[in-house]
């Protein structure tokens, strides 16, 4: 648990995820979590982390969506994910709103989003004011062009 709030702690600091000294923070493999899955997450957070480190450890909104993606993929606490979701909101929130109509987008529910199934309430709370946004594929790439954004599935 000090673990936990240690880490949550430093992301709120310094918008980075448990980097310590700008190390990059990877996760053992949490039991039950599936190999194919564990990878996924870190071939996210391994490019994530990169591109920050690219950019002089410069943490900008598409990061922290990545992160919230890679950290919930890994099987990591509801709290870090939370936070750098937050932290994607905060920093621009015509992104994290187009993000989440893209999740959306192929008409699955909210709640069968992997953020939902982690954060349940917390995820529909954060997003409550996102549901007039609508993806518009011209103005994403146009959001995209310095980072790469991941997005995902589940």
């Amino acid at each position: 648990m000090r673990h936990i709030l240690q880490a949550s702690v430093l992301i709120l600091l310094t918008g980075l995820p448990a980097f310590g000294q700008h190390e990059l923070f990877i996760p053992p493999k949490p039991e039950g979590l599936s190999e194919e899955t564990y990878r996924e997450g870190i071939y996210i957070l391994k490019n994530s982390y990169q591109q920050v480190v690219d950019d002089n450890y410069n943490v900008v909104t598409n990061d922290n969506w990545n992160f919230a993606v890679a950290y919930a993929k890994l099987g990591q606490s509801k709290e870090m994910v939370y936070d750098f979701l937050y932290q994607s909101k905060s920093q621009d929130r015509n992104f994290f709103c187009t993000m989440i109509a893209k999740l959306l987008s192929d008409g699955k529910a909210i709640e069968e989003t992997m953020f939902y199934k982690l954060l349940g309430e917390d995820f529909n709370t954060l997003t409550a004011d996102c549901s007039a946004v609508t993806v518009d594929e011209k103005n994403s790439i146009s959001m995209s062009i310095s980072r790469k954004t991941i997005m995902t599935k589940n």
